[in-house]
């Protein structure tokens, strides 16, 4: 076969050096968007797990001192069985008082109020809860009173990590199908010299061989450029501290395991990228028989 090596003609090195530019850029636009996504979800996953979540329930002012004293007593009897609740508390009557009518009026009759805290790190499903308590109480009401015990995840992390996450898959539904394109639009434009080379006995694998630079060899340096130049970037920001003002991601703890899925982001984005233009010459060239 050494004989029939220059059979494909040859692509410039510039036009090379283009492509490779092209796949690098959206190589790293992925990148850098799906691991941002990902540092956004970790950030928001640990703030949950040091927080605790919160229910207010509340029973209607009873008519007569001792009229909801039954409810309240069922009620708090239900969330302390509750394994997902940690603490239940009645908010005595003064603080009620103070926030509701600020210490005026003496003789209104106020709602009974309690707050039940989840254990750390829990999802409450509060159409659950809602379900429980009224089963006891028709007339009670379970609100959702947010989270405490850790300081909340600043509200770009939400922003970062879905607006990251479509973006990034959005680049590679771009980038992917481009270079499945390319790739076959070059291996279609030679039909007649690959049908020589069959005819001379070269296989498959031989021809996609001749093709690898250009343009499967561009695509995948460029792919492997882009996403490694994306981790330094990402590397270089978290742990320099430069994006904890606005993300509250702080990379002086950056652990080995993020690390970890910071690489395989980007190999995932090289893999989507160089193993669809491989998947494309070997599928063109199966279809040219």
């Amino acid at each position: 076969m050494s004989g029939i090596h220059a059979a494909i003609p040859r692509v410039s090195g510039r036009a090379r050096r283009l492509l490779a530019l092209a796949f690098g850029l959206l190589a790293f636009l992925a990148t850098l968007c799906l691991a941002l996504s990902g540092a956004a979800h970790r950030l928001l996953s640990d703030a949950q797990a040091h927080s605790s979540a919160v229910a207010i329930i509340s029973l209607p002012a009873p008519m007569e001192d001792e009229e909801g004293a039954g409810d309240l007593a069922g009620i708090i009897a239900v969330l302390r069985a509750d394994p997902q609740i940690e603490q239940v508390d009645p908010i005595p009557e003064a603080e009620v008082r103070e926030i509701l009518v600020g210490g005026d009026d003496p003789d209104m009759p106020l709602p009974i109020l309690m707050e039940a805290r989840f254990v750390r790190g829990v999802v409450p499903d509060f159409e659950r809860l809602r379900f429980r308590v009224r089963a006891v109480a028709a007339t009670a009401v379970v609100e959702n009173a947010g989270r405490i015990g850790a300081p909340a995840a600043p509200a770009a992390a939400e922003f970062v990590r879905w607006t990251g996450l479509l973006l990034g898959l959005a680049v590679l539904a771009l980038a992917v199908p481009l270079a499945v394109t390319l790739t076959a639009g070059r291996i279609r434009r030679h039909r007649d010299i690959i049908d020589l080379l069959r005819t001379l006995g070269a296989s498959d694998r031989f021809i996609a061989h001749e093709f690898r630079p250009h343009p499967l060899n561009p695509i995948l340096v460029g792919a492997m450029a882009g996403a490694a130049v994306a981790v330094v970037a990402i590397l270089a920001v978290l742990m320099g501290g430069v994006a904890a003002a606005w993300t509250g991601i702080d990379g002086q703890s950056f652990p080995a395991l993020d690390l970890v899925l910071l690489a395989g982001v980007a190999l995932l984005v090289v893999a989507a990228l160089a193993g669809g233009a491989r998947l494309a010459a070997s599928r063109t060239l199966h279809h040219l028989h």
